[in-house]
């Protein structure tokens, strides 16, 4: 004989949870009472543990991850994901052309940059005008 959980309220469907799994799940929905555990989603075939001899899967290699994972870390745009692709695109094509060895050299040539610029002046002076009274 159940007890019911709220005395006075014999109405069954009140101490029950329904559960509506996604149609692509396949799934039947469920009633489970409230005082009973909750389905785990390994139970229910969800996404479980990652492959440890693969864990970038879905990704079709490990580099492909690395790459998506810097491109969502750095919070490129759409755009500048493609960019940053068709770049790697050209290195693979033509390996020469890419000497860049780390931030080091990417720093080094930013400032050789700067100082074999055309004398273009960053600076810019306004005069202050203060109201009369």
């Amino acid at each position: 004989m159940e007890v019911p959980l709220h005395p006075g309220n014999d109405n069954p469907q009140i101490h029950k949870i329904k559960i509506v799994y996604h149609p692509a799940s396949k799934h039947p929905e469920k009633h489970i009472r409230v005082d009973e555990d909750l389905p785990s989603a390994s139970a229910v075939g969800g996404p479980g543990q990652p492959n440890a001899k693969q864990p970038w899967l879905p990704f079709r290699s490990r580099l492909d991850f690395e790459i998506a994972e810097l491109a969502l870390n750095a919070h490129l745009s759409k755009a500048d994901t493609e960019h940053l692709l068709s770049i790697i695109q050209r290195c693979i094509q033509d390996p020469e052309q890419f000497t860049l060895q780390g931030h080091k050299d990417i720093a080094e040539y930013w400032d050789l940059a700067r100082s074999t610029a055309d004398g273009v002046s960053k600076q810019f002076k306004f005069p202050l005008a203060f109201p009369t009274v």
